[in-house]
């Protein structure tokens, strides 16, 4: 009897020894150590994973910012133009000097200037002149659209753009890419029609039809932008 009591009271001093050590554990820190790590390691995860999206999201707000202005800009810019381009049509119907540009374009396009054309002039040989590549011919086009592509005679007067920036923007603003070919956007004047547009882009009158193909509305309206394809 003595013995058997003497061995419960080993056994509690045993498990007395265990559960000191294990809270000794515990409240030394290194249990809860032990959690503060995988919650640290868990709350750098979810900073790393906000940060991330933090930065996808400011990327995204500054394109979106950046293609506004864009298209503010290209808007304002072609609206100017279309505008100038009206005012010049009104100005030399009251029999102004038409050796001068208009009011409206000297204060919105300050920065072009006066080409009297020579003999074997061409839109390309101009635009390679001037603006470095004969491939902007398109915006001799949208400053002159009064002109045709294939009439180009001596002592014709043609609006020459001074910023190389602003040949770049109107020839975006006025040049489509589209299935490798290549359109050119203008706005039916007053007077025009198929036969004069086909003579005004393609040098003969019966080439109409490649206007009518790639605009559904046909004939076109004053006013109307119509697509031209130029190659």
């Amino acid at each position: 009897m003595p013995e058997s009591t003497e061995k419960q009271k080993q056994g509690w001093r045993q498990g007395i020894l265990l559960f000191s050590a294990l809270m000794a554990f515990i409240f030394s820190g290194g249990w809860l150590g032990y959690l503060n790590i995988r919650i640290e390691r868990q709350i750098v995860r979810l900073s790393q994973l906000v940060t991330e999206n933090q930065k996808e999201i400011k990327r995204y707000q500054q394109s979106q910012a950046q293609y506004q202005q864009r298209l503010k800009h290209s808007y304002h810019s072609l609206k100017i133009l279309l505008e100038g381009l009206e005012s010049e049509t009104v100005t030399e119907e009251k029999g102004a000097d038409k050796e001068e540009p208009s009011t409206f374009f000297q204060r919105f396009w300050p920065e072009f200037f006066w080409y009297t054309t020579s003999d074997n002039d061409t839109l390309w040989d101009i635009s390679k002149r001037f603006y470095g590549d004969g491939r902007n011919y398109p915006v001799l086009m949208a400053m002159n659209p009064n002109r045709d592509i294939f009439e180009i005679e001596a002592g014709q007067r043609l609006k020459i753009l001074k910023d190389q920036k602003e040949v770049s923007n109107i020839y975006h603003q006025f040049v489509e890419k589209k299935d490798q070919a290549l359109y050119f956007w203008y706005q039916v004047r007053e007077g025009d029609t198929p036969e004069s547009l086909s003579k005004k882009f393609y040098k003969t009158k019966d080439q109409y039809h490649l206007i009518q193909r790639v605009n559904p509305q046909f004939p076109p309206q004053p006013g109307q932008r119509i697509r031209i394809l130029l190659e």
